[in-house]
């Protein structure tokens, strides 16, 4: 699975399957009075390396990120715990997610909670 591939599978997985807030992705217009009940997620994927291993065989490595945005600090928290459930339950089991870790938290003005999480994953190429 190209790098490309590897975006496009989780820019799908979130837009289709996740329900519970809107998904905000890099590049799209941004209308805060749309999201509602002030809660939206904002995921993206970054490579981080593909590893050959012989023919047509390797390992790619990269990570997810999801800002878990919401009014308060408590409701941000609850989101992120559903974006780590979904995203549990949901990914493909040939992407195996080797940690899941809180890289940020905080306010960004009075009104707005955010919690940064990271989907650190492997996957088998070839195998």
């Amino acid at each position: 699975m190209s790098f490309k591939q590897t975006k496009f599978y989780f820019e799908n997985l979130f837009s289709v399957e996740w329900t519970k807030t809107p998904v905000h992705f890099a590049g799209m217009e941004f209308d805060k009075k749309k999201k509602t009940a002030g809660e939206w997620i904002n995921p993206t994927y970054k490579p981080s390396y593909l590893k050959s291993q012989g023919l047509d065989s390797g390992i790619q490595s990269g990570m997810v990120t999801v800002v878990c945005w919401a009014e308060t600090d408590v409701d941000s928290m609850g989101l992120s715990d559903d974006v780590v459930s979904f995203f549990n339950m949901n990914i493909d089991p040939k992407f195996r997610v080797r940690s899941i870790d809180v890289i940020d938290h905080g306010w960004q003005t009075a009104t707005s909670a955010y919690t940064m999480l990271s989907f650190r994953f492997e996957y088998n190429i070839g195998c």
